[in-house]
């Protein structure tokens, strides 16, 4: 048997000559790891002899020791397999993630890095408008309290010199003043930041017009706000309305939206968008890293066709819903301390444990809605039975099922009770009568001895 060998044309000759090839990799990665403690050196060295001998000089039973060998490396080469050794041994052969993909992943983070920027914007933005707001109001608060106190400041104007001899207080001119002045300074800043608020929601100007069947002209363009005279051409001129000062940004606004329009757009992107976008990077962001760890590893194996694809498809699903479920004021409570972005790429990232804990959550309510109706397995039968001929649609039924039950068991208690003790009298009275009669049979025989 030693010395048969395989024919020049053999069908097991080109298996043989790949295993070899096979073993020859194995050899190469074990010497350039020599901290693989599960290998011992004989084992290498039995497989080095048989890698430098001709396959025709190879017997049956060397051939059979070979791919006894492969089978041993295999299983002590873990992450790394025969496979993903023989795709790596030549760098010009390794599988390459498609194009689209990675430059897919590249356009996702910078659109998602410019959104979350436009997102920043529109938010510090709103914060500003909100808050000159609540300072307009406390000072329109505090100029209505002067006016009652002295009405004669109801007909000073703020932009002209009043005379101090007047019948108002000079004091309370002066501090008037300053807070008519200063409520048109918040006036003038809450203008230029509604101008920044209309051009913040240019982008979404076409999107708007198509979504409501409206022309652009709507929502791209100026609107003059100043009722004194015609705003310039294309709000752009040097010259006032009225020729005399230069164009203020109070004198007009870009026309892209309402405030309300454009709050509502700055929710949807921070609940919606971003989510998902975060998601499908963190998708992407896993698809290259899984190809570079495996080809590091030697593991790599080529991928199923659309795999990746639907990877980055299931992150994305994954954000948005994420994002929907985290407008929720109890969810959004709980989850205070994570951040919406960062739990978004996290899940893209790891699409196998959110869907481990979906599928854990859907077994334990599986199994509690079978446990529905089902009788505890701990009672006696007496007790299942009773149990099972008495409805017990609530907890009034069940108490009151079980109060009859204990009259019955009472009843049947007393009755065996008494037919006990009148069993017990009756024996009793007839052992008292067969005494009596003994009596008298003793009586009459000494009576008759007496005579005789």
């Amino acid at each position: 048997m030693n010395g048969e060998t395989l024919p020049e044309e053999s069908a097991d000759r080109d298996r043989v000559v790949q295993a070899r090839q096979d073993l020859g990799f194995i050899l190469d990665y074990v010497t350039r790891r020599a901290a693989i403690k599960s290998i011992d050196r004989g084992m290498v060295e039995e497989a080095a002899a048989l890698y430098h001998r001709p396959i025709a000089q190879l017997s049956v039973t060397e051939i059979q020791r070979l791919w006894s060998l492969l089978g041993e490396f295999g299983a002590r080469l873990a992450p790394a397999t025969i496979e993903g050794l023989r795709l790596t041994a030549n760098p010009a052969n390794i599988p390459q993630l498609p194009g689209g993909l990675k430059i897919g992943v590249i356009i996702t983070l910078f659109v998602t890095l410019a959104l979350h920027a436009h997102v920043l914007f529109g938010i510090e933005t709103i914060s500003s408008i909100d808050s000159r707001s609540q300072e307009q109001l406390s000072v329109y608060d505090e100029m209505s309290r002067m006016t009652e106190a002295n009405p004669g400041l109801l007909g000073v104007d703020c932009n002209k010199a009043v005379d101090a001899s007047s019948a108002t207080s000079a004091a309370g001119l002066v501090g008037y003043l300053q807070l008519c002045r200063k409520a048109q300074a918040i006036d003038v800043a809450k203008a230029n930041d509604y101008r920044s608020l209309y051009q913040w929601s240019a982008p979404w100007g076409a999107v708007i017009a198509w979504l409501n069947f409206d022309s652009l002209t709507d929502y791209w363009g100026c609107e003059c706000v100043n009722t004194s005279g015609a705003c310039p051409s294309a709000c752009a001129g040097t010259q006032g309305p009225d020729a005399s000062r230069p164009v203020l940004p109070r004198d007009y606004q870009v026309r892209y939206g309402s405030e309300a329009l454009a709050r509502g757009l700055l929710g949807n992107l921070q609940a919606l968008v971003l989510p998902m976008l975060y998601s499908l990077l963190g998708a992407g962001v896993w698809v290259l890293r899984n190809h570079y760890e495996q080809v590091r590893e030697h593991r790599l194996r080529p991928g199923l066709a659309g795999y990746e694809w639907q990877r980055i498809m299931l992150g994305a699903i994954l954000g948005g819903i994420t994002g929907a479920l985290y407008t929720d004021e109890e969810i959004r409570r709980q989850m205070a301390s994570i951040p919406l972005f960062g739990l978004a790429f996290l899940i893209g990232y790891n699409v196998e444990l959110v869907f481990s804990l979906i599928d854990r959550i859907v077994g334990i309510a599986r199994d509690r809605l079978a446990a529905i109706g089902r009788p505890p397995q701990d009672q006696p039968p007496m007790a299942l039975s009773t149990q099972a001929s008495t409805p017990t649609t609530d907890a009034g039924n069940t108490d009151a099922g079980n109060t009859e039950g204990e009259k019955v068991n009472a009843e049947k208690a007393a009755r065996a009770g008494a037919e006990k003790t009148e069993a017990e009298k009756a024996a009793k009275a007839g052992a008292e009568k067969t005494e009596a009669e003994r009596m008298e049979a003793h009586n009459t025989v000494s009576d008759d001895h007496a005579k005789s």
